[in-house]
């Protein structure tokens, strides 16, 4: 004990500290004390068990009014309320405080429904000086939060970015919770960063020079960089479309985008020089994947609910035939000649070879159970197929439309995709990525990546840029080829379907089919 303060407060039911000040509460009164000189500045009226926070100037009093969904700037001297803060209705005040430099004041609040989740973050920022708010609003789909229970939030000193901790589910199909913490910009209420932490948040705090941000998780306690570098891959411009966007594929010269519209049944054409839709075509049946031949003047169609394939003309972007495959089709690969299309029939367990010239199934290949992908060497000499129901990977011979070789992968759901020299075949697995060297089809790595939907490698060949999905959010991993390693990793809103490099190298596309959208990253390799 190195110092006693009268409390100038008989029997005083709490007590706490906010800077300099000690407050002490009794009833509907909360004494304000000056610790250095021990004397009282000022009584305010507020139940005695009221968070609040004390201006650095000891001038005003920052009161939480919970049951007020409020926070009340009263005067000190007077004990007058100058400026009452409603913060919403239904929104649930359940933290404050002061940042080091005593500038800024945080409220934290959310908005419930009524079953209690959570619905809406809320962060009202008041400025010292001048007592001005500002309320920084977090959509519903950066939380998850009600189970298991997490610690409030924090935001930087400057007020630029909010640090929240969050809770999925690993692969999107059991129950494993994977805690994290994300990163969102507070300007645009982005999610810019997601983090994975080994255990359950359970605090947080930053530090006093904003650099840091400590995540207490139990046994360990992780320490987050705020000043690094945030992904060179960034979103640089999105496309609007309507009817939840799935698949695509580009000219081979890559000035026109073919979207693959769900609900609509539509394929959308879009000029990538201006991001603007210039055709449409109607009268299909679920499309789901697609595929255009070398000179570009055919784009086949797989329908997820029809046993046809369509062809369009992409002259006038007309259906001029529809083939019977007889199943259901999931992807489409044309060989590098134009001369063949090959169909995958996950149904089935087959792959349609059609015949471009005269649009003729001319073989039917045998592959493992539960087919889902295929990709063809640039050479033309084989097709790699993704069987996800008997977890493994059919080697193809064009040359006499056999599967010669099948080895194990678990559960491929996703897509594969192939280095442009042919030497390496990127499978996206069930919790991992798979990389087979070519030439011996041996597995050369497992890269950790959690339900992993598709692939798209660089025109250079020097990376690979991986979609997987989370909740309300999709993942896009970047994974460096000749190391194979993760060197980036960002967040787009929504759910999300194919992925494809632009054959400039500069932008990579991806299908927002969540979001309605289609986003235009600009790639590492432009960088």
């Amino acid at each position: 004990i190195i110092d006693r303060i009268p409390s100038h407060q008989e029997d005083f039911t709490n007590a706490t500290i906010s800077g300099e000040y000690f407050c002490i509460g009794k009833g509907n009164s909360i004494s304000i004390i000056h610790i250095p000189s021990g004397e009282v500045i000022g009584k305010i009226s507020a139940p005695a068990d009221s968070a609040l926070v004390i201006s650095p100037d000891g001038k005003y009093a920052y009161v939480i009014h919970k049951e007020k969904s409020s926070v009340s700037i009263i005067r000190i001297s007077d004990n007058s309320v100058i400026k009452e803060i409603f913060i919403g209705k239904g929104c649930a005040v359940y933290s404050m405080s002061i940042t080091p430099d005593k500038e800024y004041i945080h409220v934290f609040a959310h908005r419930l429904d009524s079953r209690k989740n959570v619905q809406e973050e809320r962060v009202v920022v008041i400025r010292t000086s001048d007592n001005k708010v500002k309320i920084i609003k977090i959509p519903k789909q950066y939380l998850r939060r009600n189970y298991p229970p997490s610690p409030p939030p924090v935001l930087t000193p400057d007020g630029n970015y909010l640090y929240s901790t969050y809770y999925t589910y690993r692969g999107g199909l059991n129950y494993d919770i994977v805690p994290a913490v994300d990163i969102i910009r507070t300007s645009d209420n982005q999610l810019v960063d997601r983090i994975y932490t080994r255990g359950q948040p359970k605090e947080m705090l930053i530090s006093p020079d904003g650099k840091r941000v400590y995540v207490n998780y139990g046994e360990e306690t992780a320490v987050v960089g705020i000043s690094c570098t945030y992904p060179i891959n960034t979103v640089v411009n999105t496309i609007s479309m309507k009817g939840k966007p799935f698949a695509l594929a580009s000219t081979s010269d890559g000035k026109h985008l073919y979207v693959a519209n769900h609900d609509t049944n539509t394929i959308s054409v879009v000029r990538t020089s201006d991001n603007t839709v210039v055709g449409q075509t109607f009268a299909l049946n679920t499309p789901i994947a697609l595929a255009l031949t070398p000179d570009g003047k055919h784009l086949y169609v797989a329908h997820r609910e029809s046993n046809e394939i369509s062809v369009i003309r992409t002259s006038d972007n007309s259906i001029i035939t529809t083939i019977d495959v007889g199943g259901i089709s999931s992807d489409i690969a044309i060989t590098p000649d134009g001369k063949y299309a090959y169909v995958v029939k996950p149904y089935n367990n087959t792959v349609a070879v059609v015949r471009i010239s005269d649009n003729k199934i001319v073989n039917e290949v045998s592959v493992g159970g539960g087919p889902i992908s295929i990709a063809i060497t640039p050479d033309g000499k084989y097709a790699y197929v993704s069987n996800y129901k008997s977890s493994t990977v059919s080697l193809i011979s064009t040359s006499i439309n056999k599967t010669i070789h099948e080895f194990p992968v678990d559960r491929p759901l996703g897509r594969i995709a192939i280095t442009p020299d042919g030497k390496y075949a990127y499978v996206a697995g069930y919790d991992e990525v798979v990389v087979i060297q070519t030439s011996d089809n041996s597995r050369v790595k497992e890269i950790d990546v959690s339900y992993p939907l598709d692939v798209a490698i660089t025109p250079d060949g020097k990376y690979a840029y991986v979609n997987r999905r989370e909740d309300y959010l999709s993942q896009i991993v970047v994974i460096s080829i000749p190391d194979n390693t993760i060197v980036d990793q960002f967040l787009l809103p929504g759910k999300t379907g194919q992925i494809i490099a632009g054959l400039d190298g500069k932008y990579i596309y991806v299908a927002g089919y969540g979001a309605n959208k289609i986003f235009i990253v600009k790639s590492v390799s432009s960088s």
